[in-house]
Parts: C-alpha cells; sequence; structure tokens
C-alpha cells in the first residue's frame, strides 16, 4: 500500500477511538446521572418503609431469627446490579482496546513502509 493510503487508514482508526472514548464517557456519564436520579431520599425513604411494613406484616416476632438473610439478598441485589454495570464497562473497554490495536497495526504497517 502507499503511504498516503496508510495514512488514511491510521486517522480513520484513530477517529475510531476517538468516538469510542467519548461513547464510552458518554455512557458512564449517563449512569452516573441516572443512578442519581433514580436514587432519591425519597424513594429510599419510602422503600424503608413499605419493606419494614411488609416484614412486620409476613413474620411474627417468633420468626424475626429466620429474616436474618434479608441483608444477604439486599447485598445480592446490589452485587448483581454492579455486575451489570461491570460487564457494560468491560464491553466498552473490550471495543476501545480493539480500536486501539487497529491503529497500532497500522502505526507498524506506516513504519514498514518507511
Amino acid at each position: 500500500m502507499k503511504h498516503e493510503a496508510l495514512r488514511r487508514r491510521v486517522v480513520a482508526a484513530e477517529l475510531r477511538v476517538a468516538t469510542q472514548i467519548d461513547t464510552v464517557r458518554a455512557g458512564a456519564r449517563a449512569l452516573r446521572a441516572d443512578t442519581r436520579a433514580a436514587v432519591t431520599p425519597l424513594r429510599i425513604v419510602t422503600g424503608g418503609f413499605l419493606g419494614g411494613f411488609a416484614i412486620g406484616l409476613a413474620a411474627p416476632m417468633s420468626q424475626v431469627a429466620r429474616l436474618a438473610n434479608v441483608p444477604k439478598l439486599l447485598q445480592l441485589a446490589t452485587g448483581i446490579v454492579g455486575f451489570v454495570n461491570a460487564l457494560r464497562v468491560q464491553q466498552a473497554a473490550e471495543a476501545t482496546e480493539a480500536a486501539a490495536d487497529e491503529v497500532g497495526e497500522a502505526s507498524q504497517r506506516i513504519d514498514e513502509t518507511l
């Protein structure tokens, strides 16, 4: 290939990497904003009241010892949310890494032709 064609490919690969980085940053900002919007003090307090009321109706005092697993279930639920977010971040990082590899290969080709 000619030098100019390789240079154009490198510029295109760099543009893809920059676009991917911007996409990942925008996704992270959106995730942060959605999390802040979803976890409001009113929702937290309401959830606490409703959860306490439901536990009070469902379990008499003799069975409260059985409910010791509730904190573990909450940990599991928050862990699942974190896991899903980590998967999204990992996918974005892999896409960025693939684009960076393309840039590196194109750069090596240019160096070989010079």
